[in-house]
């Protein structure tokens, strides 16, 4: 592998790039101004000869963008691009056929070596960021920002500042989706008050806030989000550090992340759940859900239906189902509470040390719902050993252990808040919210894919289909679910 330096020169918002020489491999395509390694010397080294023989210009050589790895037909690169600024000389063409200062918006006119590729979509994104954040007072100057997480909906950022003191802080940047919450500022209004509450709980448990619950950061006119030109919506979050996210189930995280969304519910009992928004309409009222599959079914807008007819048919058999959860809530039987409506493992942080759930984040479907429904999501997501992606059905199905994991957790965490009947309708939760998903993503995808975020043909359907096969496991072991329940009742 080759090792290869180059530098990211700015001059006010524009950067510099050079064009390479006809005659050379990758000829007239641009690049970053850099060069090879040689042996004995640093990185930094190396770029400031570089820069001196191609350009005759003296470097400042600062801290790292992004390092890539590319291999091209007749060679493997591994290439750091450094910040720089020019401290002596005015750059000459000695090597290169032309020189250009671009903007980040200018990056689509040209055509760029394959391993400069990844580098140019970061600088984008810091672009963007960088824009944005001139809404917030910051400690220090931005130093990258990159895509963040695995979501589906919103867009997130993490961001690095330079503090005053020399350190590095990081902060999430998420810019909010409209089409999935068409009045956002409610969202925010929500989002205030139920971690207004949380540190105040959390304070009196004698806990961290810090560490314990998000934290909005005001923008420059005291909001705790920044409307842009666009009128899309943003906000600004502190990193949590010392923390990670686990996309991968093992029991003993499953069981922790049952725990703090557990803990989430009963900070959250007394909480008034009627002042707050609803910030999607009937998310998770699963009748609703049936309703708006039937209208997806009867205007086919993309003539999709006729070819997931079997799937329709699933969804129709079950449509009792559908109401179990609204009836019981209808006839008193289960509480209106305020629920975090999207528990899976990786919307909670786990402190790196002790491995425990201690942060419950991605707060926008918080809104009034029934406890099942939380406890419910964390089992669809977490007690099966596959991916909502997963395309081989024999793979997919519920564990019992991992459902054991659940209910542990979920239990010690509400520490005694539920009701009977909310206890016992439990496995019912982890039923209705299988199933529920699994018509969401089919009604989005004969809808043309206009909700959840998707990167190839049919993903939702795939998707639909996971949920499907999950929920038939779920029904053939529901006994033994309702028992295991029972088991761990206080």
């Amino acid at each position: 592998m080759t090792e290869v330096v180059a530098a990211l020169i700015w001059d006010g918002d524009r950067f510099m790039i050079c064009q390479r020489p006809a005659h050379k491999a990758r000829g007239l395509l641009w690049e970053f101004v850099g060069g090879k390694v040689e042996p004995g010397e640093t990185k930094e080294e190396a770029l400031i000869r570089e820069c001196r023989e191609e350009l005759d210009i003296t470097l400042r050589v600062g801290e790292l963008f992004t390092e890539v790895t590319h291999e091209y037909p007749d060679l493997t690169v591994h290439l750091s691009l450094f910040h720089a600024v020019i401290a002596a000389g005015v750059p000459k063409l000695l090597e290169h056929r032309d020189l250009k200062w671009i903007t980040p918006e200018e990056i689509p006119q040209y055509a760029f070596c394959p391993a400069d590729e990844t580098i140019l979509e970061k600088i984008r994104e810091t672009a963007l960021a960088e824009r944005i954040l001139r809404a917030w007072a910051l400690p220090g100057p931005v130093l990258g920002a990159e895509r963040y997480g695995a979501g589906h909906i919103n867009d997130t950022f993490c961001v690095r500042i330079a503090a005053p003191s020399g350190a590095v802080r990081r902060y999430m940047l998420q810019r909010i989706s409209r089409e999935a919450f068409p009045r956002p500022e409610e969202l925010m209004k929500n989002f205030a008050g139920i971690t207004a509450h949380l540190r105040k709980k959390i304070l009196e448990e004698g806990g961290d806030p810090e560490r314990e619950t998000l934290r909005l950061v005001p923008a420059r006119d005291g909001r705790g989000y920044y409307l842009d030109a666009e009128g899309s919506l943003w906000r600004l979050i502190p990193f949590v550090e010392g923390t990670f996210c686990a996309e991968s189930v093992t029991p003993e995280l499953l069981e922790a992340s049952c725990r703090a969304f557990g803990r989430f519910q009963r900070r959250l009992a007394d909480y008034p759940a009627d002042t707050l928004y609803e910030t999607i309409p009937h998310f998770h009222d699963t009748e609703d859900r049936l309703r708006k599959l039937r209208e997806a079914v009867k205007k086919d807008p993309f003539g999709c239906a006729a070819s997931v007819r079997e799937e329709i048919r699933f969804a129709e058999e079950r449509e009792a189902d559908c109401s179990v959860a609204m009836e019981a809530l209808r006839r008193g039987i289960l509480p209106l509470r305020v629920t975090h409506n999207d528990t899976k493992l990786n919307n909670v942080l786990f402190d790196e040390k002790t491995r425990e759930g201690i942060c419950v984040i991605d707060l926008d479907t918080t809104m009034p719902g029934l406890s099942i429904f939380d406890f419910g999501d964390a089992v669809r997501f977490g007690a099966n050993h596959v991916s909502e992606e997963e395309k081989d059905l024999s793979r997919v199905r519920l564990d019992p252990e991992l459902y054991a994991c659940c209910v542990r957790g979920f239990l010690a965490g509400t520490g005694g808040s539920l009701t009977r009947a909310e206890v016992e309708y439990l496995p019912w939760g982890a039923r209705i919210m299988t199933l529920e998903l699994g018509i969401r993503f089919l009604t989005d995808y004969l809808n043309g894919d206009v909700y959840f975020r998707t990167s190839r043909p049919a993903q939702n359907l795939d998707r639909c289909r996971t949920q499907f096969q999950l929920l038939r496991s779920m029904e053939r072991q529901f006994d033994a679910m309702k028992a295991v329940t029972a088991r761990y009742v206080p």
